[in-house]
Formats: structure tokens, C-alpha cells, sequence
């Protein structure tokens, strides 16, 4: 996240990186990690951090469903949510096996066919450390959270017809994990004023993809939208 980080202070006074329990330098929670409990446990975190003070919510993947989710039950907290291929989509069954499938990495190549799925082009210090996701995945906070979930989850389309704040919604057109059936999706359920956008060069991470353009794209993103 560094990359990312760095440049974007220059364009905000304060930036927030939140570990998700059983998530990055996280402990594993003493409770089953459900996505009801992530959301909750993160909205918590998230209104004692920001104390009242509106905040552009930047959510990729799961990040993307945390973020809406919080922009759905506090709209007045948030100024702004930007969209980076989010998770929350209604999914088909095979879709959803597949992109489990794509998570059930056990060694190394498992995991560097994962990398190949995220970034536009995987770089060489990424594959230098592929051999330590397959147990980043097994973590039990992780594996609880996948346990919690199913392609009946997804964002309820009429919580996204209230959305009045300012989106930005990006989908890389280098996207190799999430299917475009649910691009098609978002494209349908999004409220009209969201912007859609497909970069090039950016896969499903395009924080690890384009640190400095992605952060140059959200600040010139935020500095139109009303305050």
C-alpha cells in the first residue's frame, strides 16, 4: 500500500489504511470472522477514527462491498466513495466456484497463477514472495470469512439506488479475477451519477498496478465532487 499511500497524502490531510481482524498484521478475532461481523466490527472502527468528520471511503475487492456498505448506513459521513473492482456483485454459481476455486492456493505456483489474476503484470519482487500467500489465505480469520459467504451475497441493489454521494467506480480492463458478468452488474445497479471507468493497464488491484496514477485519478475525482 505504500506506493499508493505516499503520493495521495499530498492531496489529503489525513489517509486511514485499516488491517481487517484476522487480516495483514491483525491477530486472528476471538469470534468466526462473518462478513456481518467484518462490516460491523470495521463500521465501528471507522466512526470512532473519523470521529463525525465526512471522509471519502477508496475500497478494492472486499474493500469495495466494506466501503459501500458503510456509505449505505452513514451516508452523511461520507463525501465520496471510489470503487476499485469491488467485491458485493450478484453472482452465478459457476462464477462463484470459480472465483473461490481461485483462492484455494497450496503452493507456490497456485499462488503465482493467483498474481498472474491481480496484477496487470506481476512483478518480479511480488513472485520473490508468492511462496508466502497460500498461508496468508489459510489464516483462520480468512478461511472463517470465506465460510460466511455465498453467490447469494450481494450489495441489495435498492441500497445502491439511495447512494447520493459522489462514485467513482473503476474495473481495469487487465481485470482477470471477477468475472465480467459482474462488471455487467455494477453497470446495471450503480445509481446513474456514478462514474464508470475502464484504465488500461490495470488489473484487479490497480493500487499495486498504478500506485501514483490511481492516487492522482481519486484526488482529481474529489476535488470536483461537492463537499
Amino acid at each position: 500500500m505504500r506506493p499508493f499511500v505516499v503520493p495521495f497524502i499530498e492531496h489529503a490531510t489525513r489517509v486511514l489504511v485499516p488491517d481487517y481482524p484476522g487480516h495483514g498484521l491483525n491477530g486472528d478475532p476471538s469470534v468466526p470472522l462473518t462478513l456481518d461481523t467484518l462490516l460491523d466490527s470495521v463500521g465501528e472502527a471507522l466512526d470512532d477514527l473519523l470521529g463525525g468528520e465526512p471522509y471519502a471511503l477508496v475500497g478494492n475487492s472486499l474493500g469495495g462491498l466494506v466501503a459501500l456498505d458503510y456509505a449505505a448506513k452513514r451516508p452523511a459521513q461520507c463525501r465520496g466513495v471510489v470503487l476499485l473492482s469491488p467485491a458485493g456483485a450478484a453472482s452465478s454459481v459457476e462464477d462463484w466456484e470459480a472465483l473461490m476455486a481461485a483462492f484455494g492456493m497450496k503452493t507456490r505456483r497456485d499462488a503465482l497463477l493467483f498474481m498472474s489474476r491481480i496484477y496487470h503484470r506481476v512483478p518480479f519482487a511480488a513472485q520473490l514472495i508468492a511462496h508466502e500467500l497460500p498461508a496468508s489465505v489459510q489464516r483462520r480469520g480468512v478461511q472463517d470469512l470465506f465460510g460466511s459467504v455465498s453467490q447469494e451475497i450481494s450489495v441489495p441493489a435498492a441500497d445502491l439506488a439511495k447512494l447520493t454521494m459522489p462514485i467513482l467506480f473503476t474495473w481495469g480492463m487487465s481485470e482477470r479475477l471477477l468475472p465480467d458478468a459482474h462488471l455487467a452488474w455494477w453497470r446495471q445497479n450503480l445509481p446513474p451519477h456514478a462514474v464508470i471507468e475502464r484504465p488500461e493497464g490495470w488489473g484487479h488491484c490497480p493500487h499495486f498496478d498504478q500506485p501514483g496514477p490511481l492516487a492522482e485519478r481519486i484526488a482529481a475525482f474529489l476535488r470536483v465532487a461537492p463537499s
